[in-house]
Order: C-alpha cells, then structure tokens, then sequence
C-alpha cells in the first residue's frame, strides 16, 4: 500500500541498530541493502552546532568520506538537536564543498561505496 502513495517509494536501504551486524540482522534485513556508517557523531547529547560541526569534520579528516549518520532527537532530553542539527550543517556543507567534497544520494553512492552492502548475493 505505501507503494501506492504518491511520490513515496520503498526503502531500498537498512542501517543497523548501532551499526551492529550479525547474521540475525542479515537474514531479518533481506532484501534491503545494508547502509554501513563511517562516521558516528554522538549527536544526540550535542547541543552545540559548532561542537557538532568540528566532531563530524575531525572524523572526517581522520577517516575520510563516507556514510554520516545524524539525528535529530526523538526523546526529550535529546529534542534539543532538532535545531542543532540543521546548524551543524550549514557549517560542515560549506566547509566540505570548499575541500571538493560532493554529496550524494545512498542510492548514487552505493555504486562506488563498499560501506553499503547488498543484504542478499547472488
């Protein structure tokens, strides 16, 4: 049915809970493609735009691109983020674009990223 709705598609993409992946997790996520992360910013205790922005850009630095992962607070305590990451990233997009990063899509980056996986092999 969600299929039917209107400019909604299927998920093609699955990111484990805490990146944790195990054969239980691959035979619950097949036929979704495995979303691995390079980059893990505990931002749901971040209140800080800038604190966050310098987190995700040392990582980055650290271990080159990849797959970022960034919440925006569904509980209480963490609801604050919803700002702050908006704010983050009106730094670290400028920031990356002037060090000739691009972004892209899961689906465009799955082509060229070993981090994302098929959860099934022919």
């Amino acid at each position: 049915m969600i299929n039917k709705l209107r400019g909604v598609s299927a998920c093609k993409f699955f990111r484990p809970p805490g990146g944790i992946c195990n054969n239980k997790v691959l035979r619950a996520s097949k036929g979704y493609s495995i979303a691995g992360v390079n980059h893990w910013v505990s931002d749901n205790f971040i209140f800080s735009s800038r604190v966050m922005a310098r987190k995700l850009l040392d990582s980055i630095k650290k271990r080159g691109p990849g797959v970022v992962v960034l919440h925006e607070g569904t509980v209480s305590l963490t609801a604050r983020t919803r700002a702050v990451v908006p704010e983050a990233l009106g730094i670290i997009i400028p920031q990356l674009k002037e060090q000739g990063y691009t972004f892209c899509t899961l689906e465009e980056c799955a082509r060229d990223n070993p981090i994302i996986i098929p959860a099934e092999r022919n």
